[in-house]
């Protein structure tokens, strides 16, 4: 195959160099170190996780009647479902949220603690982290998308007679990636990923979330948006998996993956992690009188930083079994390389959010920006 420059890449699918400049200047993490973009995105992190926390409530449900009956017993009507529905966005006709509790709030949820953990239970467990243990995460949610009353963000599936739901699956990553592989089939579709992946770079840092009184709510970059919108047919994304099959706006995605990371990070927390998103010590430094000083890499910011890593690999960018490995022994997570390899790693991996894009149009896109290879539309 012959190599080509990143120039050669982008002017081989049809777009133009100055509408490329527009959207860097619109993309670009400019000169953010990433020390400052942890710190930054840590603030409005403790913010959202706080807001987050002030919708739980009590309650006796098991995980089985929360995760299987009351969703499968009425699938196309939210409201019906036990606990709380929360509004974060309004998308024209769609409402993004979520409902509250999620499925790891039930009573009987078994959740396993992080090994530095040092909530009591862990010290009096040989200051061993519990594992599998009573501890439901109170503050869980689930992350929907809703048309009317029903949540789009889900696989449904019938029996062989069409007359009862079999399975009601929330999205998790392997549902989620659907709509992105549906976009990059189009024509400039790996373009139109390239944004999505830039966008939610973005996104796992907080970078495009603007305050309105006491909440933090993402702002989607509006030209960027709108080129995504352009590739796909009726401007919709499309999930076809299940018996069910949805359409819904780019942007109703993005807000969905806003919400994720809140859960994200109230996950970590129910896990064990120090508060207010710091490092946690080792128990000799703890018994030293030590406190935590480093802020962690860890809740939405892996897990955005997980979906980042997919797409790369969609775009020919990462290796396909470095990340399956890497996914395995990560447990579920395998961020996308930037804590050690630093921001060079996201400016070869996705361009645009460069601050020298225009420097990098003349490398070779193999050997310059490492990529596996040159694919083209």
């Amino acid at each position: 195959m012959n190599l080509s420059t990143l120039r050669d890449y982008y002017t081989e699918m049809g777009i133009d160099i100055n509408t490329l400049l527009q959207i860097n200047r619109e993309l670009t993490v400019g000169t953010l170190a990433l020390e400052e973009m942890i710190e930054k995105s840590t603030e409005v992190k403790r913010d959202m996780l706080k807001e987050a926390k002030l919708s739980t409530f009590e309650h006796d449900w098991k995980q089985n009647f929360i995760e299987k009956e009351a969703r499968k017993k009425t699938p196309f009507d939210i409201r019906k479902w036990p606990g709380n529905y929360v509004d974060y966005y309004s998308d024209g006709d769609l409402v993004i949220g979520a409902v509250k509790p999620g499925k790891e709030a039930g009573v009987n949820y078994k959740l396993s603690h992080y090994n530095k953990c040092k909530c009591d239970e862990c010290k009096s467990n040989d200051r061993k982290p519990i594992r599998g243990g009573f501890s439901p995460n109170v503050h869980d949610m689930l992350p929907v998308i809703v048309d009317g009353n029903r949540n789009l963000a889900a696989k449904i599936t019938y029996t062989v007679d069409k007359n009862k739901v079999k399975n009601y699956t929330p999205w998790t990553l392997d549902q989620i990636a659907k709509p992105l592989e549906d976009l990059l089939v189009q024509k400039m579709g790996r373009f139109g990923v390239e944004l999505f992946g830039t966008i939610l770079f973005r996104a796992a840092f907080n970078l495009d979330h603007c305050q309105s009184g006491d909440k933090w709510r993402m702002e989607i970059p509006r030209a960027s948006l709108k080129l995504i919108q352009s590739i796909l047919p009726s401007e919709k994304m499309r999930f076809s998996e299940g018996d069910e099959h949805t359409e819904f706006s780019v942007s109703s995605l993005f807000y969905f993956f806003d919400i994720l990371g809140v859960n994200e990070d109230i996950k970590v927390h129910a896990k064990g992690r120090v508060s207010d998103f710091m490092k946690p010590v080792t128990w000799l430094q703890h018994d030293k009188g030590k406190r935590p000083n480093t802020l962690a890499f860890n809740g939405r910011t892996n897990t955005l930083l997980t979906y980042c890593e997919m797409i790369a690999i969609m775009l020919n960018r990462s290796s396909v079994g470095d990340s399956m490995i890497g996914y395995q022994r990560g447990g579920g997570i395998y961020p996308f390389k930037v804590e050690d390899s630093g921001l060079e790693h996201a400016w070869e991996r996705f361009p645009l959010l460069s601050p020298n894009f225009s420097e990098q149009l003349d490398l070779d896109v193999t050997k310059g920006l490492g990529w596996l290879h040159s694919a083209r539309d």
